[in-house]
């Protein structure tokens, strides 16, 4: 199951990408973080967004925090230009 979920930070809102084992129980949880390149897409296909859902059929919760949304948010999103 795939959800997406934010929090305020400051005034600012920073979503985090919720990914879960379909059945209901409890799991334990993984954060997982992205590097300097960002997340890539909102809903789009990704390196991270694919290990959270290995994770999720693994039985982890596996959360992708935006952590970019409370600084300079989308436009930190783009691993070409953040890598130069």
């Amino acid at each position: 199951t795939e959800t997406d979920e934010t929090y305020p930070s400051r005034g600012k809102k920073v979503t985090v990408e919720r990914f879960e084992p379909k059945a209901s129980g409890k799991y334990p949880v993984v954060v997982v973080l992205h590097g300097h390149g960002g997340i890539g897409p909102p809903g789009g296909r990704s390196g991270l967004r694919e290990e959270a859902r290995l994770l999720a059929r693994e039985g982890y919760v596996a959360l992708i925090p935006h952590y970019f949304d409370r600084t300079a948010g989308a436009k930190l999103n783009n691993a070409v230009r953040n890598a130069r």
